[in-house]
């Protein structure tokens, strides 16, 4: 991910969703062409979530002091359509803000992993691929 967003009530003052809206400072435009998922965010929201606007009672104690969420913003994505046997590579090119920037980190990225997926050393290599 090229960014990270984590939340737990305990360390913070401010409203969850709050939090979320001001570290969601970017958009993706989807392509009609392309699979729904095209980037963004992938993570986790805790099951006491809820908690932060609903009152359940008294809970356990917190002994593994997992965030309330989790969040991880992804530019790359490698998506997979198994009926239609199809596979894609689509970048955003985030967390880019320029256009042409944009532009240009979406096809670095692609290229890479073209070329990463392409390459021997990628079927033979136990090492995962870093980004």
């Amino acid at each position: 991910p090229f960014s990270i967003i984590a939340f737990k009530k305990n360390h913070q003052s401010i409203d969850p969703l709050t939090h979320l809206k001001q570290a969601l400072n970017y958009s993706i435009t989807p392509l009609e062409h392309l699979p729904p998922f095209q980037g963004g965010l992938v993570g986790f929201f805790s099951y006491d979530f809820v908690r932060n606007w609903e009152h359940l009672g008294t809970i356990s104690a917190d002994e593994l002091e997992f965030d309330d969420y989790l969040l991880g913003a992804f530019d790359l994505v490698l998506a997979f359509d198994l009926v239609h046997r199809q596979f894609w590579v689509i970048s955003s090119g985030l967390p880019e803000s320029n256009e042409l920037s944009r532009k240009n980190r979406a096809l670095e990225r692609i290229t890479w992993v073209k070329q990463q997926l392409s390459s021997k050393a990628c079927l033979t290599n136990s090492q995962p691929l870093s980004l």
